[in-house]
């Protein structure tokens, strides 16, 4: 097996094991959070890898990033130094909630149905999507230099 090394990997191999859930019908109601997980970890790589603090409260807002599960924020901060257009942003929010909602149980617990869990695949689509053209843009513009 390869050696796992970055965010992306992670999300890869997330991805991965959910295609094989999808194409299998095996679908718990915990896809809920492994989808969100793997846009986290996509979401994750981009700021991990491309941005680079100017100071310390920069500094402070990556480290806090990369321990959060929101998606919101993770969009945010990427918002600062990349382009990410509307479409991508709208479906990759609607993955956000799923981490805590669909693996245990209490007054915000829910079951996952078939708009969710499309919604969820669409979310993750747009994250992959969105950290490959963003890597490949960005190795356009250094082979410019």
């Amino acid at each position: 097996m390869e050696k796992i090394n970055t965010y992306k990997d992670f999300a890869d191999d997330d991805y991965n094991f959910y295609v094989k859930a999808m194409e299998s019908g095996d679908v718990p109601n915990s896809i809920g959070a492994t989808s969100q997980i793997i846009c986290e970890r996509y979401l994750k790589h981009v700021i991990n890898k491309y941005f680079k603090p100017k100071n310390d409260e920069e500094s402070d807002t990556k480290t806090e990033c990369l321990r959060t599960h929101n998606l919101k924020k993770l969009i945010n901060v990427i918002s600062t130094f990349a382009e990410i257009d509307d479409d991508t942003v709208a479906k990759i929010k609607a993955a956000d909630g799923y981490y805590f909602s669909t693996r245990y149980p209490g007054d915000d617990a829910m079951i996952m149905t078939q708009r969710d869990i499309d919604a969820c695949i669409s979310a993750i689509k747009a994250a992959k999507s969105f950290v490959e053209r963003y890597e490949e843009s960005v190795k356009a513009n250094t082979e410019k230099k």
